[in-house]
């Protein structure tokens, strides 16, 4: 199976939560659970600029600072309306109801 756009989806998930230099992205990536695999800085610039391409503004920090990359614009948002909104709710209220607890808690994590 070809983890390509795992990867790149890993990476959008690493770097919206804070910048990270290569060395914590490629132990990111080491101790991941599914890949457990090594990234190199070539590869890491190859994701880099495939989502550049994308619309995503990716910024990295001077080396002063830790030549920490970071996403500072992304091409997408999540907007619903209220009627999605409504729906979202009642789907989670009827779950709640045909669901017992312990099936409920594994939906929080």
């Amino acid at each position: 199976m070809a983890f390509t756009g795992f990867k790149s989806l890993l990476l959008v998930d690493i770097l919206l939560k804070s910048p990270k230099s290569y060395q914590e992205i490629k132990e990111i990536f080491n101790n991941h659970p599914y890949l457990k695999e090594s990234i190199s800085i070539d590869a890491l610039r190859v994701y880099i600029n495939t989502l550049k391409h994308l619309g995503f503004v990716i910024e990295k920090s001077k080396k002063s600072e830790g030549s920490k990359y970071r996403i500072v614009e992304y091409p997408f948002e999540f907007k619903f309306s209220d009627n999605q909104i409504k729906s979202v709710i009642h789907a989670l209220k009827t779950l709640a109801k045909c669901t017992d607890i312990e099936e409920l808690l594994i939906f929080t994590k």
